[in-house]
């Protein structure tokens, strides 16, 4: 579970109680912000206009996202983990929306994080994949940066050998402020 799924569930159910006025429903304020977030482009690959329409499959479908999963050596969230709280396991808000940590590997069993949320160049990755005494790995290289050096990519690691591909975006995107 990632904050761009939060916010389209957080719509979705917000636009299914909103109240028309004259017929008109005005955009939540979940809804205004979310669409500044990919959330226009999410309701443009629906094909619908309001959150509400969006097919009710595909939003049971990420209320039953995990937060983290938990491997032998990993622990993979979407921002990251508050390592300030007693149980980092427990505080849901911030691994999806955190964005500066210091990782506590005690609290998480000796394991390292790997994360996205923050984008970060194509060298500092390949710094964290190869570092064995790295406490995390980020691998959001901002696939919505569009001509900015090191940035832009999509980034897939498996973890049995630390190999990471990169692929380049192969679609025309606007998110409008990222350019």
């Amino acid at each position: 579970m990632g904050n761009h799924e939060d916010y389209c569930i957080t719509a979705w159910e917000e636009d299914q109680d909103a109240k028309s006025f004259l017929g008109i429903r005005p955009k939540t304020k979940t809804q205004k912000e979310w669409e500044v977030y990919g959330g226009k482009q999410t309701l443009e690959s629906f094909e619908v206009d309001r959150p509400k329409d969006i097919p009710e499959v595909y939003i049971e479908w990420m209320k039953k996202l995990h937060y983290y999963v938990e491997r032998d050596n990993y622990i993979i969230v979407h921002a990251g983990m508050n390592f300030e709280a007693d149980d980092p396991f427990e505080d849901k808000y911030s691994m999806i929306w955190i964005r500066e940590f210091d990782v506590i590997q005690e609290k998480i069993g000796n394991k390292k994080i790997i994360h996205g949320h923050v984008p970060v160049n194509l060298e500092f990755i390949d710094m964290a994949v190869n570092t064995p005494d790295s406490k995390y790995i980020d691998l959001d290289n901002g696939v919505y940066f569009s001509n900015r050096a090191g940035y832009g990519n999509l980034i897939a690691l498996e973890l049995n050998s630390m190999e990471y591909v990169v692929q380049s975006l192969m679609d025309e995107i606007s998110y409008g402020k990222f350019l």
